[in-house]
């Protein structure tokens, strides 16, 4: 019993605590758009965008506050593992859908050119010789000469 009302209570400063954000972004919804927004059709698609981020989060505050209820409304069962799914998914404006039908008229289709293979790699005679001579060099400087003063 304890644990249920230490749970309660945390959400019930959770819900406080989103308040202000879900506030936000309903205000921004009723808000005029600015300016920068002002080409037609941006402003609908910003609208759009928050009416579904709005949506989340209302889903999101609802199941925090009562999960069981979250999962009778989605039809999961309510005993076990359960995992629910808070997902937020953007969906395409319709006011998108006369651009990509423009877009897709206006696509030309890539030419025609016949295959070349890719160039063959590797060092060839010049970079294996310079590789060699590299390391003629390195190991002579490393280990050649008469470092002991030995003969």
């Amino acid at each position: 019993m304890h644990d249920e009302s230490l749970l309660q209570r945390r959400l019930t400063l959770l819900r406080e605590a989103m308040r202000p954000v879900w506030l936000k972004v309903s205000a921004q919804l009723d808000m005029p758009i600015r300016h920068t927004l002002a080409a037609p059709g941006k402003a609908d698609l910003v609208a759009h965008h928050l009416g579904e981020v709005r949506d989340w989060l209302g889903d999101l505050i609802e199941t925090l506050v009562d999960p069981v209820a979250a999962l009778k409304k989605r039809e999961l069962p309510s005993s076990g593992e359960v995992k629910l799914p808070l997902t937020l998914r953007l969906t395409a404006a319709a006011q998108l859908a006369k651009l990509s039908r423009w877009t897709t008229r206006q696509q030309v289709s890539p030419p025609v050119t016949e295959y070349q293979p890719p160039p063959i790699s590797g060092l060839r005679y010049w970079g294996t010789l310079g590789t060699i001579l590299i390391a003629w060099g390195i190991g002579g400087a490393l280990f050649g000469g008469n470092d002991c003063d030995c003969g």
